[in-house]
């Protein structure tokens, strides 16, 4: 196995919290310096291909089921990125809560979801706004609960709530299928399914 590493010398960002890499072969890195896309030859700042981030310290990224970047941002905040376009979430618009933000994930109906440290789990409404869950998830109240990471599982598996670690039982059927996990501090792992569309 070939190694090869590079360090700020050749053009790497320092201080990276986040690294993802995009269906169109972009890898995608994020911290402290900002938002980078890499090729594996050079590094490129985002700022320089016309892209233009929230905030210049970057907690966490990473890559939705429809290929979509999403980042999050050390003083709250989130944004997506796809087809060369970003769309953000600054804190007090579009419903976003304040607070550091764990993620988002994409649930098997297509809805997106966040995770914050401050406002608990919220859902992406058909108005492009953020809310708190529907009652029927039974998803732990901000902000007793803070959401400490959101994924998407797929097929073949499916979270169950748990008090402490992430068990997977087999799923119900062989269909494509998205459940959405979510785990909360102290010790709670939520899950909640839906069917690829």
């Amino acid at each position: 196995m070939q190694h090869t590493s590079w360090t700020a010398s050749n053009g790497a960002p320092t201080g990276i919290t986040a690294i993802a890499q995009t269906p169109d072969g972009w890898l995608w890195i994020g911290g402290a310096a900002g938002l980078f896309r890499f090729d594996g030859a050079r590094f490129e700042r985002a700022r320089d291909i016309g892209l233009e981030p929230l905030s210049s310290s970057i907690t966490n990224l990473g890559v939705l089921p429809d290929g979509t970047l999403w980042l999050v941002y050390k003083y709250g905040g989130a944004s997506l990125l796809a087809n060369g376009r970003m769309r953000h979430f600054r804190v007090g618009e579009h419903g976003t809560p304040a607070g550091s933000i764990s993620g988002l994930a994409q649930d098997g109906a297509g809805r997106l979801w966040l995770g914050t440290s401050g406002g608990g789990l919220r859902e992406m409404s058909a108005a492009g706004v953020w809310r708190a869950p529907a009652a029927a998830m039974a998803a732990p109240a901000a902000p007793s609960r803070r959401c400490c990471a959101i994924a998407t599982a797929y097929s073949g598996c499916a979270p169950s709530r748990v008090s402490s670690c992430c068990r997977r039982a087999p799923a119900a059927s062989n269909e494509s299928s998205m459940s959405l996990a979510m785990a909360y501090w102290p010790n709670t792992l939520t899950a909640a399914s839906g069917r690829r569309t």
